[in-house]
């Protein structure tokens, strides 16, 4: 049986999850680490779909900025075959 192939149309973000060191407490610093990653409904679908041994390519419609960061999601999604 063919593979289908399969096309995501929509939004395509560079998602930053912020991680505190601490609970914050009032006019007090702490550490942060953070973890920045391609995202969107359309990318996420995309990205869990590219992992589906029954699906063959997938394909994403969607923009993205010609700079660092835009260079970021497309290295991500790259990584995932999308």
């Amino acid at each position: 049986m063919t593979k289908p192939n399969i096309l995501c149309v929509g939004h395509v973000n560079l998602d930053e999850v912020l991680y505190l060191d601490k609970e914050l407490e009032q006019e007090r610093s702490t550490g942060v680490d953070s973890v920045i990653s391609a995202g969107g409904g359309a990318t996420n679908t995309a990205m869990v779909l590219s992992n589906n041994n029954r699906i063959g390519n997938v394909y994403l419609a969607g923009s993205v900025g010609k700079d660092k960061k835009g260079d970021k999601v497309v290295s991500s999604l790259n990584d995932n075959n999308v």
